[in-house]
């Protein structure tokens, strides 16, 4: 039976109750005086229960009445929202791009603050002129896992970034200039686009600009900054810049705590099981697989797996085994017709040696996932799309070829042992 996890007041409950009034006593006086024992193995006691939790939790495959979490899932990133704000003047307008990094803190158990991992913005956040915030911004882990599940005030800054200063040329209203690879100061770089450059000037309008693309040239040449928001008539032709981390114009604060991150426990279990995730496989499908037996080994099975992979995309197909009416082994005198009117007299004429079948075959006849216009030089088609397909010049169809794929990978899992198959196509089919 499942139990919830203890939380520190009742872990601490709990301890003022077994343990003996001679022993606890010293202890409760030690935790007065600062020592806080305690205090300190209910924290620990408490994350260890509702990581144990948390993992047992995990391992349902679907709800059950003694379940208190969800059932095993896929790999899932934490998500949350930040406050976000303008520090010092509001001036001109500023937009922190979708996908800038944030780093979350966490204090250890010696007391040290360290990293607990990266998220990102999930959208634009925009300043409009004056306006000084603070902005809600949606935010998600930069990873999959439970690690991103913070708690509140976790995330309180920007990912650490180094800055520099550079005497920038204004060549027009939105481009700058460095001085170049050999003048020894720092350059604009692939790196720095979407941060910000403030601009040593008592020019007017001179406000913090982004940074919206770099250009680095080649060999001896220059690089160039092109700037999101024009600069001023009046901007002087040369000027020191500074470009600045994040943390030096905007401030960070998380309200709420972070939630929803989980490791990938159902693809796991799966592993186990030797079944494996399709591509773009939904949890409640996959998890359907898991618990079922699997469809494997039959004839039956097999046209399933050519009928769910192939038949919602209006792809033919047939199904040919050894002994069935579609494939009786090959001619050996080719003068007869195709197929073998003579079986049985030798082995070489589509004889069966014995009655298991020992081989089939899966004839996908034409058809397109996407329009693929005419061909390059496919003269010899018979059908709308490029028969001859080699190249792009030819129309190849990648998105059939990776449905293909997914079903020779499939039959390949469900076919039974020893059991050889082959994957053609039939133009005529």
């Amino acid at each position: 039976m499942s139990f919830p996890s203890l939380s520190v007041p009742q872990l601490l409950d709990l301890l003022a109750k077994v343990q003996p009034e001679s022993y606890a006593d010293p202890i409760v006086e030690a935790d007065a005086a600062g020592e806080d024992t305690r205090q300190m193995q209910a924290v620990q006691f408490s994350a260890e229960d509702a990581a144990n939790l948390a993992n047992a939790q995990a391992y349902y495959l679907k709800p059950h009445s003694d379940q208190l979490g969800e059932p095993a899932a896929g790999a899932t990133i934490a998500t949350g929202t930040v406050q976000m704000s303008r520090l010092g003047t509001a001036e001109g307008p500023a937009t922190v791009v979708q996908g800038t990094v944030l780093e979350g803190l966490v204090t250890n158990s010696i007391g040290e603050t360290v990293s607990a991992g990266f998220f990102v913005t999930l959208s634009d956040t925009d300043f409009a002129v004056g306006e000084a915030g603070p902005v809600s911004v949606p935010i998600g882990g930069a990873v999959t896992g439970y690690w991103g599940n913070l708690p509140a005030a976790s995330i309180s800054r920007f990912q650490p970034a180094a800055d520099g200063d550079m005497t920038a040329t204004v060549i027009d209203s939105v481009t700058l200039q460095d001085e170049g690879p050999f003048s020894g100061a720092a350059r604009f770089n692939e790196l720095l686009v979407d941060r910000f450059i403030v601009f040593q000037s008592s020019a007017p309008d001179m406000f913090p600009r982004r940074i919206e693309a770099v250009n680095v040239g080649s060999g001896t040449d220059p690089a160039t900054a092109t700037l999101a928001v024009a600069l001023p008539a009046g901007a002087p032709s040369s000027v020191p810049i500074s470009v600045v981390t994040f943390d030096d114009l905007f401030a960070v604060e998380q309200l709420q705590a972070t939630s929803g991150g989980g490791i990938a426990m159902l693809d796991a279990i799966g592993d186990e099981r030797r079944l494996y995730r399709q591509v773009d496989e939904t949890d409640d499908a996959f998890r359907s697989r898991i618990c079922n037996l699997p469809d494997v080994v039959s004839p039956n099975a097999i046209v399933r797996i050519c009928q769910r992979i192939l038949g919602p995309l209006g792809c033919p197909f047939l199904f040919v085994e050894t002994l069935g009416p579609g494939l009786l082994g090959f001619t050996y005198d080719t003068d007869l017709p195709m197929s073998a009117y003579d079986l049985g007299t030798f082995p070489g004429n589509g004889y069966v040696y014995a009655p298991p079948v020992r081989y089939f075959a899966i004839i996908v006849g034409p058809c397109s996932v996407e329009q693929l216009g005419a061909p390059y030089d496919a003269d010899n088609a018979p059908r709308p799309n490029a028969y001859d397909f080699e190249m792009m010049y030819d129309g190849e169809d990648f998105a059939l070829a990776g449905v293909l794929d997914s079903l020779y990978s499939q039959v390949e899992a469900a076919r039974a042992a020893g059991v050889a198959w082959e994957l053609l196509f039939d133009p005529n089919l």
